[in-house]
């Protein structure tokens, strides 16, 4: 391939005209390499030797596998240029997509994906699953060995977290490469240092982090700082997320984070202060679910009572409406929402769950029966407010289910205490 060894003999130029212009992948395994047409004009010598890889006498050169293959080096002077497949790759530098396309779109490769807690988690690690299978791998079975395994925690009580760390070591047993997200690197990273040390580490939603943290994997160069806080990445996928038991149930984020400070609670430290997604973007979101065949949205969050009100006003009302208004078979599920926000929009929360689609469904985590327990966790409402609640909600829609969590043997709650949440749930 003679114009290839031409390319590699003038690599530094090659490098420098590269670094002019924007790579994404094309069709997983080829590189598309745009460049204005001022830029062009500045290389115009070297434009000249690209014709071979011109794409119908514009500016985008369309590079092949083998090229890729033979060039990997020149191009990688140019990792200052991000790259994008589908939003897939976007934040991540050229040189790990290169990476990715040398080592791994041009040959399959095997994954696996366990989601463990919440729908929030479930819906992110359907993320990671959408991603990887875009770029040509083939997801098995948790537990056979892979090349890749990527688990997605939950630390939201001790037992939990025990049993994550379990299920790490039997992953890491079986010789597979694995990577830690979800909940617990932010919780509790001592001990996820302490148990296996420089384990890689997916900050929450960050489908481009993965990347990164394969690429330092296999690379050797290890990212040393796992007991700093790591920051979620914010936004939505770009591919729907469908539940893995429940195929017709996508799960829609709303958010990231919450605004409370419950003084049980470590999924605050891991996801940080409310940070709520555009309504636009999550009905978008929406419309590709229910075209993809969803029969369900489940409307998810930390909290999603809080909704909106990083930006000064409650807008689950407003979204559901909005989600009800889209063409098309289906139904709403509206997740966990936490009753002091329920409180401040009772009447708009009553007339939205008389909606047509929308399930007669509330998850109401009251956690205890009694004020002074309350109070000693930082709940923002009273026994006897919630009480009320429920009742104006049943008036109004006698057919509804409530689900709720009950947080028994808190340090400070006596046996009245106990009995309190008892008699609440009677």
């Amino acid at each position: 391939m003679p114009i290839i060894s031409s390319l590699q003999q003038k690599s530094s130029k090659f490098s420098n005209l590269f670094s002019d212009g924007i790579f994404s992948i094309y069709n997983r395994n080829q590189l598309l390499w745009s460049i204005s047409t001022d830029k062009s004009a500045q290389h115009k010598e070297l434009i000249e030797e690209l014709a071979p890889f011109r794409v119908n006498d514009s500016d985008n050169f369309l590079f092949s596998s083998e090229t890729v293959e033979s060039l990997y080096h020149e191009l990688l002077p140019a990792s200052q240029n991000f790259i994008l497949l589908d939003g897939v790759f976007k934040g991540t530098s050229l040189a790990v997509a290169l990476y990715f396309v040398k080592q791994y779109s041009l040959k399959s490769f095997t994954f696996s994906v366990q989601s463990f807690g919440c729908s929030q988690n479930q819906a992110e690690g359907g993320s990671f699953t959408n991603v990887l299978s875009a770029v040509g791998g083939t997801e098995v079975k948790s537990g056979e060995r892979v090349d890749l395994s990527i688990i997605s925690t939950c630390a939201v009580k001790q037992p939990t977290e025990d049993r994550m760390v379990n299920i790490i070591r039997k992953e890491k047993s079986t010789g597979n490469l694995v990577l830690v997200t979800g909940c617990l690197p932010s919780i509790n990273p001592k001990r996820l240092n302490h148990e296996f040390s420089n384990i890689p580490v997916i900050p929450i939603n960050s489908t481009s982090s993965m990347f990164e943290q394969i690429y330092n994997s296999e690379q050797g160069e290890m990212d040393k700082k796992k007991t700093q806080r790591i920051v979620p990445e914010i936004g939505l996928p770009n591919l729907p997320v469908f539940h893995k038991k429940h195929f017709k149930s996508a799960i829609i984020p709303i958010a990231q984070g919450c605004l409370g400070n419950c003084a049980y609670c470590g999924v605050k430290i891991a996801r940080g202060k409310l940070r709520s997604y555009q309504i636009d973007e999550i009905i978008l979101h929406a419309k590709k679910a229910i075209k993809n065949g969803a029969a369900e949205i489940w409307i998810t969050a930390q909290d999603t009572g809080a909704f909106g009100y990083d930006r000064g006003e409650y807008e689950l009302p407003k979204l559901v409406r909005a989600v009800q208004k889209i063409p098309g078979n289906f139904n709403i599920r509206i997740g966990m929402l936490n009753p002091n926000h329920a409180l401040q929009f009772k009447k708009e929360l009553i007339e939205v769950l008389k909606l047509d689609k929308v399930y007669k469904f509330l998850h109401l985590p009251i956690q205890s029966g009694s004020d002074t327990i309350l109070q000693d966790m930082n709940r923002k409402y009273t026994v006897n407010e919630v009480r009320n609640l429920i009742q104006e909600i049943r008036q109004e829609i006698p057919t509804i289910t409530f689900s709720t969590d009950i947080i028994v043997g808190y340090p400070t709650e006596t046996e009245i205490d106990f009995q309190q949440s008892i008699d609440l749930l009677n």
